[in-house]
């Protein structure tokens, strides 16, 4: 019977501590996921942004007559800065996903179920583990 309380006691110890956890785990996932989205729509947008740019440029040095004409110039030039933005995109992409995979990550913790039984629903705690597959197979 000690056995019982002392088992019983733990686990009324144990099951607040793993919600708050849970709680706290699920919120970080969430910052996670936001900043993904975030730095996803913000790669996107310089891309398609410096592809746009590039594009005019390269349509404004080709329609010039000189390479000495004004023209000419600003079309290397926002070929230049297209360029730049669309290079610069990459990392903010990569650090998108980097945010997604540490969310991913974090999805091990416990859960809540409702069980019936004859005195009424009650929720119960259990170890729960969510599974990911990696799309990146270089960093295991």
């Amino acid at each position: 019977m000690t056995k019982f309380i002392l088992l019983l006691a733990l686990f009324l110890i144990a099951v607040p501590q793993l919600q708050a956890q849970n709680q706290d785990n699920r919120q970080l996932i969430d910052e996670y996921l936001r900043q993904s989205e975030n730095r996803k729509k913000t790669g996107t947008t310089m891309l398609a942004i410096g592809g746009g740019a590039v594009g005019l440029g390269l349509i404004l040095a080709f329609s010039s007559n000189s390479w000495y004409d004004s023209s000419f110039e600003a079309g290397t030039i926002i070929t230049g800065l297209g360029l730049t933005l669309a290079v610069i995109s990459v990392p903010v992409l990569v650090a998108s996903a980097s945010s997604a995979r540490k969310a991913a990550q974090l999805s091990v913790g416990a859960k809540t179920a409702q069980m019936s039984n004859p005195n009424g629903p009650s929720l119960k705690v259990y170890p729960a583990l969510n599974l990911s597959i990696p799309l990146n197979s270089t960093k295991r």
